[in-house]
Order: structure tokens, then sequence, then C-alpha cells
């Protein structure tokens, strides 16, 4: 929202007049009498349309076209960013985590890849054990690239 804003700014700098320094501001002679008569002091909006009226007549009937445009090119950029999935496993028992439960996650997660119609895939999987881990689990999740977090107190900690 905000690229959105900033471009319609600069559309509107480009759109106005180059000032002089010494060039006195608008007062209310110059602005257009739609303006004159709304009960409320002109705002910088009415301000922009009435310059951008008043300097290129025929770039305010396309400005719809303009900022139709832009926001589409900006929804485009915006599809294309990069994106990272996580899949999060949390295991909060009164046991360490075995073996067997992170082989199933594995296998959870390597089904989920294999789909091919699937609308997202995980890049990063998380596994956050409460108890913490056996020592043939930790490994089996080492293996496989899992980030592995254990309770530490009221805190987890990254398991190395």
């Amino acid at each position: 929202m905000k690229r959105f804003a900033l471009v319609l700014c600069a559309l509107a700098a480009l759109a106005s007049p180059v000032m002089a320094l010494d060039t006195p501001a608008p007062t209310t002679q110059t602005l257009p009498a739609a303006v004159l008569s709304k009960p409320y002091p002109a705002t910088m909006g009415d301000m922009i349309a009435s310059t951008m009226t008043q300097l290129v007549p025929s770039l305010a009937s396309y400005a719809l076209f303009i900022v139709g445009g832009v926001a589409t090119i900006l929804g485009f950029q915006g599809r294309n960013r990069a994106v990272t999935h996580a899949w999060v496993e949390c295991k909060d028992t009164k046991t360490k985590v075995k073996r067997d439960q992170v082989q199933k996650l594995a296998s959870s997660v390597d089904d989920v890849r294999a789909d091919s119609g699937g609308k997202w895939k995980p890049d990063l999987v998380v596994f956050v054990a409460g108890s913490g881990f056996d020592p043939d689990a930790l490994n089996f999740a080492r293996e496989h690239g899992f980030v592995t977090y254990e309770r530490d107190g009221q805190e987890f900690r990254l398991v190395a």
C-alpha cells in the first residue's frame, strides 16, 4: 500500500507545474468553483486535481487508466516476490519425542512436497518439542534438514 501511495504522489508531482521560490502560493482565486463551493478548506487533493485539470486536461481524463495501470503493474510485482513456506510441528508431551514421531512428520512433508497439485510446498520444517528429543530422533531430524527447538524453562532454544 505504501508503494501505491508513493506512485500516486509521484504522478501528482509530475503533473504539477514547477514553481519558483518567489511564486506566491495558490489562493482561493486560482481554485475552481467546485472547490470553492465546498464548506471546508481546500485540501491537497483538491489542489492537485485542480492543477492537473488546468495543466493537462487530456491527462486528467485518463487518470483512472493511469492509476489502474500502475496498480496492475504493482500487483504483478507483488505476486512474483519470493515466498518461503514453513511447516511447524509442535509436540508438548510428558516424554521426549521419539524417532517414529519425527519419521511420521518426514513422511507427511515428503507427501506434500511430492503432490504436484498442491498450492504450497514447505521450504522449511520446524519441529518444536516441549520435553526435548531422543538422540535418535534428533539425528533423524538433522539428516532431513529439520530445524529443532526444545523447551528450556519458560523459553524455547534451538537444538544444534
